[in-house]
């Protein structure tokens, strides 16, 4: 083919392609679209990405449960390290690793539980100096 790839696309140099139609671009990031991912994209993604990851996660541990349980025509001892690193990756999806807190965290109340703690609290202060 020489130096037209396909027919579409001449190679000038190392990361620089060159279409036939003369636009040049480089292999670089800098002239693809930037894309950026904030705190309140990851926040908002987080409950579906580690549910995507759970379901995959079961996918793996079904793929080796014939191997543990002898099921398999040839069981592999591989898939019984698999196994353990699902179970443990399985545990630090559900922070099973970590002590639970006793009380309901801040985080988890809802704005409008935290805007009430918040009046009582401005209500009681209030009161304390009336009296």
């Amino acid at each position: 083919m020489g130096i037209w790839d396909r027919g579409r696309t001449r190679v000038s140099g190392p990361g620089v392609h060159c279409r036939v139609d003369n636009s040049c671009m480089s292999g670089s990031l800098s002239f693809r679209p930037k894309r950026s991912i904030n705190e309140d994209d990851l926040a908002q993604a987080q409950p579906a990405i580690r549910a995507l990851v759970h379901d995959r996660l079961e996918d793996v541990w079904a793929f080796c449960e014939p191997h543990l349980s002898g099921e398999a025509d040839r069981p592999d001892p591989r898939m019984a390290e698999l196994a353990l690193r699902t179970l443990r990756e399985l545990a630090s999806l559900y922070r099973l690793g970590q002590a639970q807190p006793l009380a309901v965290a801040e985080s988890a109340m809802t704005p409008r539980e935290l805007a009430m703690i918040k009046i009582r609290e401005d209500m009681t202060a209030l009161e304390a100096k009336r009296a």
